[in-house]
């Protein structure tokens, strides 16, 4: 099996590029409702799985950044995703900031720790100017986490038939 390219690490995450063995893994994850609860789009089947990480490699081999495979770097197991992807809201491209984790990577900071360090490669290695989360309301987890990670609120709207709050931070490198 080849390795992946690594994005970035964290204390302890590894934050790489998804591989096609990461297919049965991730479609476990998101295949679960309570990961899901608060997706815009519900739990994935495993062909939609296949599909979300062929999208992602072709996104970061055009756009330099994507949706990557979150694995626990102690034990090489997978926890989910996180990363960037462009979205249309309101009309118009913006980049966001996403990520589930397996119920068992909850409760421990990891998604405070991908999403900052999600964040950071964005502004420093893409040059984004911004970067925005879709959050939905009733989601206060997310909400702490886009708080920790120095997003601000921005606004409530409407999205896929959903209330979403919209958090945003600006590249301050810029």
């Amino acid at each position: 099996m080849t390795d992946s390219i690594a994005i970035v690490d964290t204390r302890r995450l590894r934050i790489r590029e998804f591989r096609p063995t990461d297919i049965g893994a991730l479609s476990e994850i998101l295949a679960d409702a309570e990961v899901m609860r608060f997706s815009l789009h519900g739990p994935y089947s495993t062909e939609k799985t296949r599909d979300f990480v062929a999208a992602n490699r072709a996104c970061q081999a055009e756009r330099n950044f994507a949706m990557w495979a979150l694995e626990d770097k102690a034990r090489r197991v997978l926890l989910g995703f996180c990363g960037l992807g462009p979205t249309e809201l309101n009309g118009r491209e913006e980049i966001e900031l996403g990520y589930r984790l397996a119920r068992r990577a909850w409760g421990a900071g990891l998604a405070t720790e991908t999403a900052s360090a999600a964040l950071r490669y964005g502004f420093e290695q893409c040059g984004l100017d911004s970067i925005m989360a879709i959050v939905d309301i009733d989601h206060r987890a997310s909400a702490r986490v886009a708080q920790k990670i120095g997003m601000s609120h921005e606004a409530q709207s409407r999205h896929h038939d959903s209330n979403i709050d919209i958090c945003r931070r600006q590249n301050s490198l810029k």
